[in-house]
């Protein structure tokens, strides 16, 4: 699948934003940014099944 230079500039933005927030917040209180580690990942997110489209 060919991606259009704009498209993955575009994404490239969203990616750069999304990593730049997540830091953010773990700067801001690194405890409530990752999950206890008693509680399994599909607690947290459910089945990739169970998202709807």
């Amino acid at each position: 699948m060919a991606v259009s230079k704009d498209t993955q500039r575009k994404l490239t933005a969203i990616l750069s934003a999304d990593v730049v927030g997540y830091s953010r917040l773990m700067g801001d209180d690194e405890e409530a940014t990752f999950p206890p580690p008693h509680c399994p990942y599909g607690a947290l997110f459910g089945k990739v099944e169970d998202t709807p489209n």
